[in-house]
């Protein structure tokens, strides 16, 4: 399976279960890498406020810029979508009511030990306000990689990682041997 095809069978996967999304192609505006986006609320314990769980999948097949470093590149491209995601909200993260979390999903046909690397690390910030991970899917090993989580402070990552590892399970087919 090539990222077109993933692409095209994620649209369609989303679609027909009315969850909203937004697909761009870099192709037309390059300035815009990710192919497709997904957003939306689900409500927090007690009633309180909201998460806003804020997924971008990112071709890294199709760039349309080479990129040297891809290890930077990740790092950087999930910082940016952090950002992006942080500034729609006045609150100041440590007082914030409704949290993003934040999940970046990088999609290529492998990764190489450092891009790994990078998606294991662990990372904890003391701010709070926001939950973020960055998960790398690789098409031919239909494998995910992203760091360990903490039940205890993470249960809206964990939610994501499991809605990715569902996603593999229904879109990308078996290896066979």
């Amino acid at each position: 399976m090539n990222t077109t095809d993933f692409f095209d069978q994620l649209a369609a996967y989303l679609t027909d279960r009315n969850l909203s999304h937004q697909r761009r192609d870099s192709r037309h505006d390059p300035a815009d890498k990710a192919d497709l986006t997904i957003a939306w609320r689900a409500p927090m314990l007690f009633g309180l406020g909201g998460v806003t769980h804020d997924y971008a999948f990112y071709d890294l097949e199709r760039l349309t810029t080479p990129v040297t470093d891809r290890t930077a590149y990740l790092r950087d491209l999930h910082a940016r979508h952090r950002q992006t995601i942080n500034a729609r909200f006045s609150t100041p993260r440590p007082f914030r009511l409704q949290i993003p979390d934040v999940v970046t999903i990088a999609v290529a046909a492998e990764f190489d030990r450092v891009c790994d690397d990078l998606a294991l690390t662990p990372s904890y910030s003391m701010l709070g306000g926001e939950a973020h991970l960055l998960i790398l899917l690789a098409l031919r090993s239909g494998t995910i990689t992203t760091r360990g989580l903490s039940p205890r402070y993470e249960m809206h990552p964990a939610r994501a990682r499991d809605f990715v590892q569902h996603l593999v399970r229904e879109l990308v087919p078996p290896i066979s041997h």
